[in-house]
């Protein structure tokens, strides 16, 4: 509707961003404890994610 000032509209905007980047954090972080579902000679198996982190705590994907 417009009935807030700029200033505290840009404040409320920014403070969604932020609120969305911990949000993808976490989500991104859930995903990667999620348990890997793998076949072993027939069999199914459950067998924990376990990420490569690189230098900088990046997860990167694991190699089939």
């Amino acid at each position: 509707k417009g009935d807030i000032p700029l200033e505290d509209s840009l404040k409320i905007f920014e403070e969604g961003i932020r609120l969305s980047q911990v949000c993808m954090a976490k989500l991104d972080e859930a995903e990667k404890k999620v348990e890997i579902l793998m076949k072993d000679k027939g069999k199914s198996i459950l067998k924990p994610f376990l990420p490569d982190v690189t230098e900088n705590n990046d997860y990167k994907k694991p190699e089939e």
